[in-house]
Formats: structure tokens, C-alpha cells, sequence
């Protein structure tokens, strides 16, 4: 997640967040000769959609530093973010191993500390149910089909939903910590 602080006059410091999907789908697909999945990067904040990949490939160190580079640091751009962001991603394997954490000092990304087994704060999850809902509204018999659905699903998140899941943002740090850790209601 990219969150570009502003302050607030509130206990807690408000967030523009732009969000990371990293998510393999669950749902399998029927495609000819077989099934088929597709994995989903993109970032969102709360004044459009950024950037955004889908492949079929694995997500290793080597794809996840070439997302960095080629999709989170242009969204960054498009949004004129600079150096006024935090980008949050989980412990993965490939977002915590020496490749992906030289690439992340190399761009000059500031990361969000994630420990490990903390709650899920992660906004995303609400996102995915409104995509989910909007791919099974759809029939499709192909990968090419899944990553067409994809992309206009994503394309046509409403701005008052991503505006919705970045202002949230601020509340659940809040509760998380009022909770000293523990499930929050979100």
C-alpha cells in the first residue's frame, strides 16, 4: 500500500493511500485445453487508479523488483507522490528477500514495518470483493478473458469506493493500536 501523509488535527495522522493488489485469484477459470489463473498488481489512491499488471506468471524477486520499477515508481510519478509515500506490502518470501529490499533502497522507496502474524490492515480485501462480485457477474472460458475482466473491473473502481478504503485506513492503524494488536471490526 502507498500512503501519502497529510496530517490531521485528530489523535492520528490522515492517509492518501494508494493500494497494492498482489493477489493470485483463487477462483479457477475455465479455459480451453484447461484452467487458468492470473496474478494482479495495481496501485489505486483516492484521486484515480494507477498503474497495473496481470501476468501468469509466478511472482518471484526478480518480477516483483521489475514491478516496483515499472509500475509502482510510475504511478508514483502520475500522482506527483515523490518522496511523500509509504509503500506497505506483507512478508512474502519475494517482497522480504535481499533482491527485492536492495531494489526497494536503490529506488528510494520508504517501506511501512510489517511484522510478521499482524493484523490485516491490508484495505485491499474489501477491494477484491467488489472485483470478485464483478468477475462472477461474467462468463469466461479464457485466461485472455479473465485479464480482459480484470482490467475493466479495475478500471472502473468508483471514486467514491477508493476514496472510502483510503480514509479507512487511518481508523483501523487507530483501532489496531487502541486493541494492542488484536482483530479490529473492519
Amino acid at each position: 500500500m502507498l500512503q501519502r501523509l497529510t496530517q490531521n488535527e485528530g489523535r492520528y495522522p490522515s492517509r492518501e493511500t494508494c493500494i497494492r493488489l498482489n493477489n493470485s485469484l483463487g477462483n479457477p477459470v475455465a479455459a480451453v485445453g484447461g484452467g487458468g489463473r492470473v496474478n494482479f498488481w495495481g496501485a489505486i489512491n483516492s484521486k484515480g487508479t494507477g498503474c497495473f499488471r496481470i501476468c501468469t506468471e509466478n511472482t518471484s524477486s526478480d518480477v516483483y523488483c521489475g514491478i516496483l520499477e515499472n509500475y509502482l515508481i510510475p504511478t508514483v510519478q502520475l500522482y506527483q507522490l515523490k518522496n511523500n509515500y509509504i509503500y506497505q506490502h506483507d512478508n512474502s518470501r519475494y517482497h522480504v528477500s535481499r533482491q527485492t529490499q536492495t531494489k526497494i533502497r536503490e529506488l528510494d522507496i520508504q517501506c511501512l514495518e510489517w511484522p510478521a502474524k499482524s493484523s490485516d490492515l491490508n484495505v485491499i480485501e474489501h477491494l477484491w470483493s467488489v472485483i470478485d462480485d464483478k468477475l462472477k457477474a461474467r462468463t469466461m472460458c479464457s485466461v485472455k478473458e479473465l485479464s480482459e475482466a480484470l482490467s475493466t473491473a479495475w478500471l472502473s473502481i468508483k471514486p467514491e469506493l477508493r476514496k472510502k478504503l483510503v480514509f479507512s485506513m487511518s481508523n483501523k492503524v487507530y483501532e489496531c493500536i487502541e486493541r494492542n494488536g488484536k482483530s479490529i471490526h473492519y
